[in-house]
């Protein structure tokens, strides 16, 4: 049995929309596109110079998503500007859980927040070394 996608070949379907993709991804790097809006899959490992707005459309459920999403503005050391429009707010973990991923730090920077977000990302990184917007005069104010 043949799949049919709007009457093509998928493989020929698939071929098509990776070529489009690739294409819209270029002339985004040329300055052609303004904008591109994408999935979560395009937060990694894409390191494009011309990147300086991020907008997180949901809340990070951890620590190490977010700041991989984050990071992705600012790589030209251009002011940059992250914003996460929160949608809902994370469970509790069940006792005894282990949280490798940063779920209750992120759930508290978002809803409770009681210091800048940057504090709060390099402390997750560095442990309780963490570095404040403030703590250099040519960083963004974050909060």
């Amino acid at each position: 049995m043949k799949t049919k996608v709007l009457g093509a070949d998928s493989a020929d379907t698939n071929t098509k929309q990776a070529n489009l993709w690739r294409e819209t991804v270029e002339n985004w790097r040329r300055g052609i596109h303004k904008i591109i809006v994408a999935t979560t899959a395009f937060a990694i490992d894409n390191d494009f110079p011309n990147m300086w707005l991020v907008i997180l459309a949901t809340t990070p459920f951890d620590m190490c998503l977010a700041i991989q999403r984050i990071g992705r503005a600012g790589r030209d050391e251009n002011a940059a500007w992250c914003y996460i429009l929160p949608n809902r707010i994370l469970l509790p973990l069940g006792q005894g859980y282990n949280d490798f991923h940063g779920h209750k730090l992120m759930s508290k920077m978002i809803w409770e927040p009681y210091e800048c977000i940057h504090l709060c990302l390099t402390r997750y990184v560095d442990g309780d070394i963490g570095v404040s917007c403030h703590d250099n005069h040519q960083n963004q104010v974050c909060s």
